[in-house]
């Protein structure tokens, strides 16, 4: 998973980024409020987990934001040095998941944030061979994609990285996702080397899965200094036309 840490005490926060980099998460440090929902404006994340008190906009109001302003349900655990049953109640009552106290207990953190994915995503169909995403079957077992076309249909046959990159954009349909983080999850690394590497993947799914900008059903598009996200071509002509002067 791609976990936000909200905390702006520089050791605890490295200390959880490490635990959670440990068991194979990616995990990014913001150490305000602002700058948490800043980067939730142009990113996604499948986790958040949050301080009470931080600098300029508390964990609760930035909790509020995601679940009033974001309309987002995404799982939200709270690590903080409140624990008041009150204060527990009312981050619960707020749209909290869990709740975990400081100090950070390492074994209890991890196992809460283990079940919170679980409940979370465990519809994600990673562990069978075939999977269908927005009208396209992927197939592990030979790194096969399958779709229909105005009627017609479709087998592209990928490269393993190829595949599991596709698969990924696919699985966050709608999604903005940055370089460094289809990088890191593909290749492990997010170098100058691996940037055009990724370019060149990226170019060669638009064309064996017709995700180009005048394709009909599915666009894979370039969010300029940013990344990439699929999205319905009704979608980015809704887009175009919302950007376009009248």
């Amino acid at each position: 998973m791609h976990i936000a840490i909200l905390e702006d005490e520089y050791i605890l926060a490295q200390h959880t980024q490490d635990l959670l980099q440990n068991a194979q998460h990616t995990a990014e440090i913001f150490t305000s409020g602002k700058a948490l929902l800043k980067a939730l404006q142009r990113q996604t994340f499948d986790m958040l987990v949050l301080d009470w008190n931080v600098p300029d906009l508390s964990g609760i109001r930035v909790l509020q934001h995601v679940r009033e302003e974001l309309n987002s349900a995404i799982p939200v655990l709270f690590l903080t040095s409140r624990q008041f049953e009150q204060e527990i109640v009312y981050a619960l009552t707020c749209g909290a998941d869990d709740y975990c106290a400081k100090p950070l207990r390492e074994n209890e953190f991890m196992a809460r944030i283990a079940a919170l994915g679980r409940r979370a995503y465990k519809n994600d169909g990673q562990n069978t061979s075939l999977q269908k995403l927005t009208g396209y079957t992927f197939n592990r077992l030979d790194n096969t994609v399958q779709w229909t076309s105005q009627g017609n249909h479709q087998v592209a046959k990928l490269s393993e990285k190829e595949f599991n990159l596709a698969l990924f954009l696919f699985e966050n349909t709608g999604r903005s996702l940055s370089r460094k983080r289809l990088m890191t999850h593909i290749w492990g690394r997010d170098d100058d080397a691996c940037s055009r590497t990724l370019d060149v993947h990226i170019s060669q799914i638009r064309i064996k899965l017709d995700l180009s900008a005048t394709s009909r059903l599915l666009r894979l598009k370039a969010i300029h200094g940013f990344g990439y996200r699929i999205i319905s071509a009704e979608s980015s002509s809704d887009e175009f036309r919302t950007s376009t002067p009248l």
